[in-house]
């Protein structure tokens, strides 16, 4: 009958339904003050007549997209009601009505998003139901002793349900409303600001689950970051040079005010960002390089030594004397934050001797003293400095404990960039191309590589008879006898060469002086160091 006479007014029927609404809320209130023990019912009652008119104005006066965010934020308020009264049919129907209003928004998605940033119906409905998904995990977690026992892990999923409209709400808004060049500044600020609004929350409001999200900023920075590699961005760039700085103080700001010792991924976090400073810097400092010089691109390559080797050392040299972050959390840092910059070195080392022929134009080479083995020589020293800072430091002793690894990995990389600053050195002055098998091949590469083997076994026997190291000297005469069958098995076949009679008199040569110097291991030292 109300329809009938309002329908010649503009939404009459909504704002005849509004005001039923109030009409049963007032009634509900009234009673509930005065008769809230003998007219509880009826109470009830009302209260639901006055939702369910409140729910039917709704779609009489908006669209579909409105309407579903709204219906969600009545779920949310179901769900207290629920808890309020302690009904767990309510709660569980306040639940499932945010559920199905998301999927009802995402129905009428083909409505179109708005123009204004922010300020539309898309992003807001999204926010709505956002908000309502975390204020019902809100409202569960604080009545929990009420709660039947399959109801908290509903609350987790209402809660992961909210954080799901949030993240892909602010994501589409950046993808729409934000050019292409700037989606991930934008998103590095959003998330940024998500965190620190959801660690607020979890301290003003004993907010037990907000603290997860608000401690997810390092991996949301780490999936930006490798986003920017892919598409080749270097991290300054179009307003990189203030959004990651604010990053990077916004998880500071979360790791100071969520610090806890012995928790694993709150070291996790300190040692991640020391990873991706590292990575960040390297490549920032890579790219100035190469558009400074633009003459070679071994310029660019030795800034991912220089970074990480600078780090590195820091660490093994001062990490003691630093202040907070490092002071506290030693071992994170000094240990497992940097750990896998040694790693990263190590294997920096062995793939720059692989790929570069060391052009450092418009330099000339210089063996030794180029530039590239003089990055590769620090970061072998970073190296080795940090495994003896971490015994210093009473941390680590990986060469008291294990020593054999620890020197078979330092001299296995030392060796491989003694051997690359050879080749690289007979590349550029015999003009053999810096190619792997070419330089098989070459009679003067095989030459050099046997007589350059000798020296370092020369070297390395006569280091291990004076300093009474068994094992090195055994390393050293097993390098020997490698230098042997390398003669046999590939010098030998190239007959009538300078280069085969160069390699065999040099070899010949040094054998004797190591049959002279040391000719058999020494005793191995009595001093426990």
């Amino acid at each position: 009958l109300q329809t009938q006479l309002v329908r010649d007014i503009q939404y009459g029927s909504a704002w005849s339904a509004l005001a039923l609404s109030f009409v049963y809320l007032i009634l509900a209130r009234w009673l509930w003050s005065r008769h809230r023990d003998d007219l509880r019912l009826l109470v009830e009652s009302f209260l639901a007549l006055g939702v369910v008119f409140g729910t039917l104005a709704i779609p009489l006066a908006l669209d579909g997209r409105w309407t579903s965010a709204a219906w969600a934020l009545e779920g949310a308020a179901i769900v207290w009601a629920g808890a309020r009264q302690n009904r767990w049919l309510a709660r569980s129907f306040g639940l499932f009505l945010q559920i199905a209003a998301g999927f009802a928004f995402l129905g009428a998605a083909e409505r179109g998003y708005g123009d204004v940033p922010v300020l539309n119906s898309f992003y807001l409905g999204c926010v709505f139901i956002s908000v309502a998904g975390f204020f019902s995990n809100w409202v569960l977690e604080r009545h929990r002793e009420i709660l039947r026992k399959w109801e908290p892990a509903l609350a987790v999923v209402i809660f992961a349900w909210g954080l799901l409209w949030w993240i892909g709400g602010g994501a589409h808004e950046i993808h729409v409303q934000v050019s292409g060049a700037y989606q991930t500044r934008v998103a590095l600020l959003f998330a940024a600001g998500s965190c620190v609004v959801f660690s607020l929350l979890w301290k003003t409001l004993s907010w037990r689950l907000a603290r997860y999200p608000a401690l997810a900023l390092l991996p949301a920075m780490m999936l930006l970051a490798a986003y920017d590699a892919a598409d080749r961005r270097h991290p300054l760039v179009h307003l990189g040079w203030a959004s990651w700085p604010v990053a990077f103080a916004a998880h500071l700001w979360l790791l100071r005010r969520h610090d806890e010792a012995d928790n694993p991924y709150i070291d996790f976090l300190h040692a991640g960002q020391l990873w991706l400073l590292a990575a960040l810097a390297s490549w920032e400092l890579a790219w100035i390089i190469d558009q400074a010089i633009q003459a070679s691109p071994v310029w660019g390559m030795i800034a991912w030594g220089i970074v990480p080797g600078l780090l590195l050392g820091l660490l093994a040299t001062r990490a003691q004397h630093l202040p907070w972050p490092v002071r506290g959390r030693l071992a994170t840092y000094a240990l497992l934050g940097a750990a896998p910059l040694a790693v990263f070195l190590w294997a920096w080392i062995l793939v720059a001797n692989a790929t570069s022929d060391g052009n450092a134009s418009p330099l000339p080479y210089v063996p030794l003293l180029n530039p590239l083995d003089l990055a590769q020589f620090a970061a072998w020293l970073a190296i080795f400095a940090w495994i003896h800072g971490l015994k210093r430091m009473d941390l680590a002793d990986y060469a008291g404990d294990n020593p054999a690894l620890t020197h078979s990995a330092l001299g296995a990389i030392a060796f491989i960039g003694l051997n690359g600053s050879l080749l690289r050195a007979l590349h550029h002055w015999a003009a053999i191309p810096y190619d792997l098998e070419t330089m098989l091949h070459s009679t003067l590469v095989q030459a050099a590589l046997s007589i350059f083997w000798s020296l370092l076994a020369l070297c390395a026997m006569m280091a291990a008879t004076r300093l009474r190291v068994r094992v090195l000297w055994i390393v050293g005469a097993s390098l020997m006898a490698v230098v042997v069958a390398k003669l046999i098995l590939v010098d030998l076949s190239n007959t009538g060469t300078v280069e085969r009679i160069v390699s065999f008199i040099g070899v010949g040569v040094l054998m004797l002086l190591i049959g002279y110097i040391s000719p058999v291991p020494p005793r191995t030292s009595e001093n426990p160091k």
